[in-house]
């Protein structure tokens, strides 16, 4: 994966954050598209250090969604799934 190559993958795994938020925020990609994608990239095996990352990722998106003034209920399901199923992260 491209974002576990980085120098940084914290840093890049925040940007990403950064970036995803805002296409929600414009309305370029949807909420149920996002969740999908989220819940999906768990069907895949994935190593430890990527799951972390990816579990940062996700509580740096939704503080950014909520700076920006969106509606975290949105993602209340997708959430509560996520919490569930890293719950040994």
């Amino acid at each position: 994966m491209l974002l576990a190559q980085s120098g940084d993958p914290r840093r890049a795994w925040e940007a990403y954050a950064g970036f995803v938020a805002r296409l929600i925020g414009e309305n370029v990609l949807s909420c149920d598209d996002f969740g999908s994608q989220c819940t999906g990239f768990f069907r895949s095996d994935r190593d430890q250090a990527t799951l972390k990352n990816f579990a940062a990722f996700l509580t740096k998106f939704v503080g950014l969604y909520k700076t920006n003034e969106g509606d975290d209920r949105k993602f209340a399901f997708l959430l509560d799934f996520l919490s569930d199923f890293c719950s040994d992260l």
